[in-house]
């Protein structure tokens, strides 16, 4: 199957194709740009034109991550944690609890590099709750655990 080509060659090509877009809706010209942006690789223009092409795209795909962003930050993923997208946007993690007799904390295995002290996870099972991280109690070469609040 061939790959999509972009709806311009060249850089004047570019413009005029930006000039149709809803720049100051981020929800409406973020798909058309990321869709643009993944097609000019493979497509049959010339490197120096894909440049300028990339040169004309920069800022209005910044613009567009970044009122993206801004809307999205600080608000919960809507995404049921139990379908196949949910792969895509969730991270796994293994939730111990506290045994009291062997006096071993409450804590969660995740990937190594994700551990931060003080940073608040939202966790997603049968219902939806928060914990903040403590402490790093182990690291191994695929894995850190870590103890929790909440």
């Amino acid at each position: 199957m061939a790959e999509a080509q972009p709806p311009f060659s060249d850089a004047a090509g570019c413009r005029a194709w930006l000039a149709h877009r809803t720049l100051s809706n981020p929800q409406q010209c973020h798909a058309p740009l990321s869709a643009q942006l993944r097609s000019l690789p493979g497509a049959a223009i010339a490197p120096m034109a894909k440049l300028e092409i990339l040169e004309l795209l920069r800022d209005p795909v910044a613009q567009a991550q970044l009122a993206l962003a801004r809307e999205c930050r600080g608000a919960p993923i809507p995404l049921d944690p139990n379908s196949a997208e949910a792969d895509e946007k969730y991270e796994r993690a293994l939730l111990m609890p506290e045994d009291a007799t062997r006096k071993i904390p409450a804590s969660i295995f995740r990937m190594p590099g994700w551990h931060r002290p003080g940073r608040v996870l939202a966790l997603h099972g049968d219902k939806e709750r928060w914990i903040k991280l403590q402490a790093l109690l182990e690291q191994g070469s695929n894995y850190e655990r870590a103890m929790y609040a909440g």
